[in-house]
């Protein structure tokens, strides 16, 4: 596995670059494996990873997301079997939880140890590299899915929701997170420069579940959120954080307060 890792990213120059193709190997690897598993026949895939592996965005992922309303399916079950399953690839693996207590997201970080030095990336032995794997087992309803063939490094199928419910979720995110990830604002450009039209009745229920609010007028007031939302925002620390994930970095001019705003009033 070593090796094969090693002639992959050798065409690229800096640590930076290596260590984000490395990190999307791993996270393609997961997928396969969950495919292997039959676990996509209960998780959906969603966020910006899913965008990246199904429809190309250009920008690297820290990250896996899934939904999942199958009831009888145990978080700590995947990931016992993901673990081992890495194991068999000679992947040194350390799981860290990081679940809330009373939460229907569950969340690891899947630390991989030993593979950085190796691999010429840092220069410290001890230094791993990581993805956060998170599961949502009480979703929103509304959310539409579609089955996906993925040829990235292996080949496999996946379940995702179609566009209009991953737009649906990155305006959720954008407005009602709580703090800020410039990923997400970068993903929102994405879709709007696609002309997609979010699912409607999914972010109902999705600002439904986490606010409490019945909201009755999105057709219009979805972009009035947006709008909000990106006028507030300091985009010196969402550049700051997006930064490091953009394949091209002159895509940086793309975020900018006055354009976003623009594009959404002319959507």
């Amino acid at each position: 596995m070593e090796e094969i890792i090693k002639q992959k990213i050798e065409k690229y120059h800096s640590s930076l670059e290596k260590k984000n193709y490395l990190r999307e190997y791993l996270q393609a690897l997961i997928l396969k494996i969950f495919f292997e598993k039959k676990y996509f026949q209960q998780l959906i895939f969603t966020g910006g990873t899913a965008l990246r592996f199904i429809y190309g965005l250009k920008r690297f992922s820290e990250d896996l997301d899934f939904s999942c309303s199958e009831k009888n399916i145990q978080f700590s079950e995947i990931i016992k079997d993901l673990e081992y399953e890495l194991k068999k690839y000679n992947l040194q693996v350390r799981i860290k939880n990081k679940q809330k207590l009373k939460s229907s997201v569950n969340n690891v970080f899947i630390n991989f140890e030993n593979i950085l030095y190796p691999l010429g990336i840092s220069a410290h032995k001890s230094e791993t590299i990581s993805i956060k794997l998170e599961i949502d087992f009480n979703p929103p309803g509304g959310g539409k899915v579609e089955q996906h063939l993925i040829n990235k490094d292996f080949i496999f199928y996946l379940k995702a929701y179609d566009l209009p419910s991953l737009m649906a979720g990155k305006i959720h995110a954008i407005c009602f997170r709580g703090y800020t990830k410039g990923r997400d604002f970068y993903d929102l450009i994405w879709y709007l420069g696609k002309k997609i039209e979010p699912n409607l009745i999914f972010l109902k229920n999705a600002i439904f579940q986490t606010q409490k609010i019945q909201n009755n007028n999105l057709k219009e007031q979805w972009r009035e959120l947006l709008l909000q939302k990106i006028k507030e925002s300091d985009f010196k620390k969402i550049i700051s954080d997006i930064q490091p994930f953009l394949e091209d970095q002159n895509e940086i001019a793309l975020l900018n307060k006055d354009y976003m705003c623009e594009a959404i009033k002319k959507y």
